[in-house]
């Protein structure tokens, strides 16, 4: 990835993003038919109980038909927490899924970034301290434009980056906490890249500020 040309890595930010967001609708979509299969595991569970509590009270002659009744749920339930678990599994590959997105974009920022900042923009500086002593810089203006319209792409692609970071890790804590430690590196994985992305926006903010004529010496 570090020998891509500029134009690659433009390509492949802009790509990493929409794979990201459409990782992000997935995620959210598995994650809520997932909660609804807890909860419908759960009605049944109560509704378990309650045939239980009417065996032990119930007259003889309703003890078949409740018999009959606690059986049919309990496959119902054994069939939905085998459906939950394949979900869970779907789920668990997805949140992998989007870190590692997560992480290619958060690498294109900062190789972007870093050739922005230490060429593209240091190249047009010294020009324009060179320009102080008659070096010709016709393009001046042209070149600063194409800088500027670059520090709004990475800062664009880089605010997109970081919601769905955020979005993703509050969407797992609000979740179902099910007891794994895949949920819990998921977590760290997504603020430890979400921090990444802070500091790269920062940093890229910190750079933006150009003055495009130098007074004169």
């Amino acid at each position: 990835m570090s020998h891509c040309s500029v134009d690659e890595l433009h390509t492949g930010l802009a790509n990493a993003t929409k794979e990201t967001h459409n990782l992000w609708e997935e995620n959210k979509d598995l994650q809520g038919r997932f909660v609804n299969d807890l909860n419908e595991i759960s009605r049944i569970q109560q509704a378990i109980a309650q045939l239980e509590r009417e065996h032990r009270q119930d007259q003889l002659q309703h003890l078949e038909l409740i018999r009959k009744s606690f059986l049919q749920a309990r496959q119902s339930m054994t069939e939905m927490q085998r459906r939950a678990s394949q979900l869970y599994s779907v789920l668990t590959t997805k949140r992998e899924e989007i870190v590692k997105k997560l992480n290619d974009g958060t690498n294109f920022v900062a190789l972007l970034q870093n050739q922005l900042i230490s060429e593209r923009l240091f190249d047009w500086k010294n020009r324009q301290k060179l320009a102080q002593v008659g070096v010709p810089f016709d393009n001046r203006d042209m070149m600063l434009d194409e800088i500027q319209m670059e520090f709004e792409f990475l800062a664009e692609q880089n605010w997109q980056l970081h919601m769905f970071a955020s979005w993703t890790l509050d969407l797992l804590t609000r979740g179902p906490q099910v007891n794994d430690s895949h949920a819990h590196s998921t977590a760290s994985n997504l603020t430890t890249l979400a921090d990444q992305l802070t500091k790269l926006l920062f940093m890229l903010i910190s750079q933006s500020f150009v003055v495009s004529v130098q007074p004169e010496p």
